[in-house]
This record gives structure tokens, C-alpha cells and sequence, in this order.
């Protein structure tokens, strides 16, 4: 096992060196040759599955706190009961995306990289030595804006082309329920939503722009 361990791990350096990190097979599988065609070729059929049972490593528990933090973050994104420092992401079921969600996840908890860092340094025990420690997620700023505010580049240029009638361009939504609406629940929620985003009060007018009060000058409902 260990022999074989090395050449995978030589191989997969030597890859490395000429190839982008998603590149590099995360599974290996030896085989005493390769099955071929009538004609000579490479018979794809005739490969033998991966059985994950070839792969798995030794299950090997994490060693300090970081490293149980990092862990418990991969096991919670791959709904894994466990993970051990030296499990590959990949092989774990990881890919591209989930390792956003990974980066997500683990800068929740104080634990700091990138989804670059966990291609070049697939393991628990890997990451977590080059991984960056600090504060929890920041949160945004929730508190109301009001007032004038610069237009983005893209509402300069629409301004810019001075049409005549530039409220053609909004855009309306048509919804129609299948069960009685609470009017006043409903305004209520409304009401929240519009004082909660800013960008559902701005207003646009001689090609300025401005977030509206709080407080909308006209119901929200049509009666």
C-alpha cells in the first residue's frame, strides 16, 4: 500500500509541474495492462470501474483545532459523517463548486483561503497548514440608505441616450393567486421589503439619482 501510495504521489507531482491543478487525476488505479481494441487501439468498455474501495484512505482523525474546524466544515458541505486530515476533497465529491461553498462555509467559522488554496492543497492536514485565521464572516452593512448617490456606469450611459419617454423601459410583473390575499398582510410585507432594500426606493431624475424615504409617498397596493 505505501509503495503504491508513492507512485501516485510522484506521478502526481510530476503532473503538476505541466499541468493546471484540476488537471491531475485524483483517483488511480493499476492495472497489469491496458485492454485493447481489434484494431490496437485503447478499448475504453473494457476498463475496469473505479471501486472507491481502492481509493479510500485510512481514516485518520484530525489533530488539533484547526484542523477539527476544517474537517467538520467538509464533512457538513459533502453531508459526510466524517473526514480524516489526509481525505482528498476531490475524491471525497468535491468539485469546483462545492469548494465555494467550502470557502463559504469555512470563512464563517473564522478559517480564511481560497478556492485556489484548496485545489493546490487537497487534504485536511494540507489546507489547514497554509489556511489564514481570523474573524468570523463580515457582515454587511444592513443600515438604510437615503438620499442622492452617483449612477452606476450603465444608468449613465441609459441617461446619456436622452429618450423621450424613459419609463417605457421599466419593467412590470403580473402575478396572479390562486387563494385570497390578506391586503394588509401583504402591505405589511411589502413595506418591509421596501424599507429593508435600498435599491427598491431609488429614483432617478434629471439624470441623477437618489434612494427614496423610508416611507413610500404612495400605497404600495392598488385598491
Amino acid at each position: 500500500a505505501s509503495e503504491a501510495a508513492d507512485w501516485q504521489a510522484q506521478l502526481a507531482e510530476h503532473l503538476r509541474r505541466g499541468l493546471p491543478d484540476y488537471m491531475v487525476p485524483n483517483q488511480w488505479l493499476a492495472l497489469d495492462s491496458l485492454p485493447l481494441s481489434p484494431n490496437g487501439k485503447l478499448d475504453r468498455k473494457a476498463l475496469p470501474a473505479v471501486d472507491a474501495a481502492l481509493v479510500q484512505k485510512v481514516y485518520e482523525a484530525p489533530a488539533n483545532a484547526r484542523e477539527h474546524r476544517l474537517a467538520a466544515v467538509w464533512a457538513d458541505v459533502l453531508r459526510l459523517e466524517r473526514v480524516g486530515v489526509n481525505d482528498n476533497f476531490f475524491e471525497l465529491g468535491g468539485d469546483s463548486i462545492v469548494s465555494i461553498q467550502v470557502v463559504g462555509r469555512a470563512r464563517q467559522q473564522g478559517l480564511h483561503f481560497t478556492p485556489k488554496e484548496l485545489f493546490q492543497h487537497q487534504t485536511v492536514r494540507g489546507l489547514a497548514a497554509v489556511l489564514r485565521e481570523g474573524e468570523g464572516a463580515v457582515k454587511a452593512e444592513q443600515g438604510p440608505q437615503v438620499g442622492g448617490m452617483p449612477l452606476l456606469p450603465f444608468q449613465q450611459w441609459f441617461f446619456a441616450q436622452r429618450m423621450s419617454e424613459p419609463q417605457h423601459w421599466n419593467q412590470s410583473l403580473l402575478l396572479r393567486g390562486t387563494e385570497t390575499v390578506d391586503a394588509a398582510a401583504l402591505e405589511q410585507a411589502l413595506l418591509a421589503l421596501y424599507a429593508q432594500h435600498d435599491a427598491l426606493r431609488l429614483r432617478f431624475a434629471d439624470g441623477s439619482a437618489e434612494h427614496g424615504p423610508l416611507q413610500p409617498a404612495q400605497p404600495l397596493l392598488w385598491r
